[in-house]
């Protein structure tokens, strides 16, 4: 099992973000944040990660699903799992975890995605 390290965490709410930096960062994980998904690809074009926590929904530069879409194409070994107030949300073959997040929500969800590796 691979272990998950380093997180690029993708949010357009700062507030939200700083919070999910927060606990990340509190779980020992290593964490660059990008606010929209045009960020995050240019992020991953210069950087190595373990794992994307996207939001699904952002209102502008992509949102979730086009940044899913790039790394499946371009980086289809980085682990993917979107972040969502919306539950009813699904993109087959990846993780939703719903918002608001906690640290054991968090900490599940990366541990599932590990197993997977």
């Amino acid at each position: 099992m691979k272990v998950i390290k380093k997180i690029l965490l993708v949010e357009d709410n700062s507030e939200l973000r700083s919070l999910q930096v927060e606990i990340l960062e509190a779980s020992g994980f290593e964490v660059t944040e990008a606010f929209w998904a045009k960020s995050a690809i240019s992020i991953l074009k210069e950087k190595e990660f373990d794992l994307v926590l996207s939001d699904y929904q952002m209102p502008k530069d992509g949102n979730g699903t086009e940044l899913y879409e790039w790394v499946q194409l371009y980086r289809p070994q980085l682990k993917f799992i979107f972040l969502s107030s919306m539950p009813e949300i699904k993109e087959e073959g990846v993780q939703l975890l719903s918002k608001p997040l906690t640290k054991k929500k968090l900490e599940e969800a990366i541990e599932r995605e590990r197993l997977f590796i």
